[in-house]
């Protein structure tokens, strides 16, 4: 059998990429601290730096990183609180989407986000508190989300089962019912008593 004469730099390369693919976790489930079921507990720095960088590194929107946690914990029954103050630390060092995030997630007000469900066999749930009523004007109308707001039915792809958070169009407000992931950084915002949702492409998550 002939002696491979490749270059040390391109066989070091190699086994980095090696070891790299089989440290990759599948999924971002994998990536969240391990608890028993029926589990609710505080995400820390180090946890939520893991899920930013997964996001980044895969080319998703904080709303796909959070979609896919909720589901991930909810199949154990799990729930997770991240503090405001910690969505803003990490705001810092990631740009989480622009106006168009903020419009969903104002983090500059959040008090809290909670991920996961309420325990084993129950719904995956999001649920934001903020520190104050927000509403944002954004092509052509208002989003407004009260001071707790969310989605109590999450599956994959989707935020299903809206409270608190509304659209205002001229004189007219809407509830906002849900959100789909239709397509990876598209987003289908669906308001009761429209026929159409509203669509828009979400910037992903990328380092400061």
């Amino acid at each position: 059998m002939p002696i491979s004469r490749r270059p040390a730099a391109v066989l070091a390369a190699a086994a980095l990429a090696a070891l790299t693919a089989a440290a990759d976790p599948a999924s971002l489930g994998d990536l969240l601290d391990p608890a028993p079921p029926g589990t609710a507990r505080q995400m820390d720095g180090e946890e939520l730096n893991r899920l930013l960088v997964y996001g980044e590194s895969r080319g998703l929107t904080i709303f796909e990183v959070f979609n896919e946690s909720i589901v991930a914990l909810a199949a154990g029954g799990q729930k997770v609180t991240i503090s405001g103050d910690l969505l803003r630390s990490a705001a810092a060092r990631f740009d989480l989407g622009g106006d168009r995030v903020a419009s969903l997630l104002p983090v500059a007000k959040v008090a809290q986000v909670s991920l996961g469900s309420s325990g084993p066999g129950e719904p995956g749930e999001l649920e934001v508190l903020l520190r104050e009523e927000h509403a944002q004007y954004l092509e052509l109308a208002d989003i407004r989300l009260s001071t707790r707001y969310g989605f109590r039915d999450v599956r994959p792809g989707l935020f299903a089962d809206g409270f608190g958070a509304s659209v205002r169009r001229l004189l007219f407000s809407f509830n906002l019912e849900s959100i789909e992931l239709y397509a990876k950084n598209r987003v289908a915002i669906h308001v009761r008593s429209l026929a159409q949702p509203k669509r828009w492409r979400i910037p992903r998550i990328t380092t400061k």
